[in-house]
C-alpha cells in the first residue's frame, strides 16, 4: 500500500480518518499536525531540508490529510443524521446541519463522501 496505488490507499486513509473522528480528531487538528511535521523535518534535516523536500512532504501530507478529512467529515455527518433520526426524525436535525446541507459547497461533499461502513451497519440493524 503506497502512493503508487492510490486506489487502495485512499479508502484506507478515509477509514483511518473515520476512526480518528471517533477519538475526537477534527480537520483543523490535521493542519496543526502537518505544520508540526514540517517544523520537525526542518529541525532534523537541517541544510538538507531544501525547497524540493519541503514541497514533496507538503504534497504527500496534503494528500494524506485530505483523505483523512473526508473520513472525519463523513463520520461527523453520519453521526448527525443518526442522532436526528434517533431523536425525532427530520425535525430534529440541528439547524446548522440543515443550513450546511442546503449550501452548494456542502451538499456535494456529503453526497460523494467516501463510504465508511457506518451507514450500512445502521441500516442493516434497522432492517432486522
Amino acid at each position: 500500500l503506497g502512493l503508487h496505488n492510490a486506489r487502495r490507499l485512499v479508502p484506507s486513509l478515509v477509514q483511518m480518518g473515520a476512526r480518528h473522528a471517533q477519538y475526537g480528531v477534527k480537520p483543523e487538528h490535521l493542519e496543526i499536525l502537518g505544520q508540526a511535521l514540517l517544523v520537525a523535518l526542518h529541525e532534523v534535516l537541517g541544510d538538507t531540508f531544501t525547497n524540493d523536500v519541503l514541497l514533496a512532504w507538503s504534497v504527500v501530507y496534503s494528500f494524506i490529510a485530505a483523505s483523512m478529512i473526508a473520513g472525519i467529515e463523513a463520520t461527523t455527518s453520519l453521526a448527525k443524521i443518526s442522532s436526528a433520526i434517533t431523536h425525532g426524525g427530520a425535525e430534529a436535525f440541528p439547524e446548522e446541519f440543515v443550513d450546511e446541507a442546503q449550501s452548494e459547497s456542502t451538499l456535494p461533499t456529503l453526497l460523494t463522501a467516501p463510504y465508511t461502513g457506518a451507514w450500512l451497519r445502521c441500516t442493516d440493524q434497522e432492517s432486522r
